[in-house]
């Protein structure tokens, strides 16, 4: 008789665990679409502002402390953007159109960031519509969503691959280039931001080492991505850089430069951007010996392990000659 009520007793309270982690698991899920509706929610209204015309109503959406990655390498100032957006308006430049489609996001655990991409298409009074392929990294503080880092770059029309991936940033920006940010504040030594930096550099070497199973092993099951081409996602990535490596040999070195990393309040997700200054191995026709990436990873920290679970890079191109600059 002791022992059957010593098992009901056990068999009670597992039902009672199992409740109490079936409703922990079921707040979980309803917080994580919570705050992923209230991201879209911030798109929109971001839409919304660069539609009105307004410096305002378009600035409000940009935290203070915004990084920039341009279409061309250089990062841009949030004062410096405010300006040339000012003179842009100035100038009757106006904007006719603006649209956010295609739009996923990925929101933190703790409910106070997320990351969202989107194709922006932009209809302007002064030339033809554009779109660009956008990153935008969301931070909620003191209740108020702003993007605390952006980066995009202009979709190349079908059948014109060859164009500049520069072709459009004038039109979004308002100057043909910014000026250059100052340099990067330290990074940082300790929590977060250095368990993000130490993640980012095993990345690094992983990817500069053609270490395909290490290097893959940072990015989340649900990856997102900008490149070149378009989106992608963690697999179809994976069979593509296999492949480069068994047909290419692969890379020789891979370095960061200018690294900069913002991490959430809750210190459970994070942006960097940097430049990655990569060696080809066997360079080859339209295959140069070294390229530079604009890099910027979204990381998110679930069961003490940092993965990225967005991705956008693109290349830099070269920078024209001073006397073309000067022309």
């Amino acid at each position: 008789m002791a022992m059957r009520c010593v098992w009901h007793k056990h068999h009670h309270l597992s039902l009672i665990a199992a409740v109490l982690l079936a409703a922990s698991t079921a707040g979980a899920q309803t917080s994580k679409v919570a705050t992923e509706q209230e991201l879209h929610d911030a798109v929109e209204k971001y839409m919304a502002g660069y539609a009105s015309n307004t410096v305002e109503g378009y600035f409000d959406n940009y935290a203070n402390d915004v990084t920039y990655w341009w279409p061309n390498g250089l990062r841009q100032q949030r004062e410096a953007y405010r300006q040339t957006w000012t003179t842009t308006l100035a100038s009757g430049n106006t904007v006719t159109s603006a649209k956010a489609e295609d739009v996923r996001v990925h929101a933190a655990p703790g409910g106070d960031a997320g990351v969202a991409s989107f194709i922006w298409k932009i209809g302007r009074k002064n030339g033809d519509p554009y779109d660009l392929q956008t990153s935008t990294t969301w931070f909620k503080r003191n209740g108020k969503w702003q993007i605390v880092h952006m980066h995009f770059n202009r979709v190349v029309p079908p059948g014109n691959r060859g164009a500049s991936p520069q072709a459009g940033a004038a039109g979004i920006r308002g100057a043909q280039t910014p000026p250059a940010a100052p340099p990067a504040p330290p990074l940082p030594t300790s929590g977060p931001g250095q368990e993000v930096r130490d993640a980012i550099a095993k990345a690094t070497e992983a990817y500069g080492s053609n270490d395909i199973n290490t290097y893959f092993s940072i990015y989340a099951p649900e990856l997102t991505w900008w490149g070149p081409g378009g989106r992608s996602d963690k697999e179809s990535y994976r069979k593509s850089w296999t492949e480069s490596v068994v047909n290419t040999g692969g890379l020789a070195s891979a370095d960061i430069d200018d690294l900069r990393i913002q991490v959430a309040p809750h210190g459970d997700l994070a942006v960097a951007s940097y430049l990655l200054k990569v060696t080809r191995k066997n360079p080859g026709e339209n295959r140069p010996p070294t390229v530079t990436y604009e890099m910027s990873p979204t990381l998110i920290k679930r069961d003490g392990k940092w993965q990225i679970v967005h991705l956008h890079f693109q290349v830099v191109p070269p920078r024209p000659p001073a006397s073309a600059l000067r022309n």
